[in-house]
């Protein structure tokens, strides 16, 4: 996840720290939250 923050930063002259781009962004809670449940999905929980 930090290396997507990264390249986020790195690309878009806006984004100034990473915690803006995580309260911001939609398309960032949207990888975010998917990577969630394909972890609860993968656990079997």
């Amino acid at each position: 996840m930090n290396e997507f923050l990264e390249s986020i930063i790195k690309r878009d002259p806006a984004a100034k720290s990473k915690l803006s781009v995580i309260l911001t962004y939609p398309g960032v809670k949207a990888v975010f939250m998917h990577r969630i449940a394909n972890f609860f999905c993968n656990c079997k929980i």
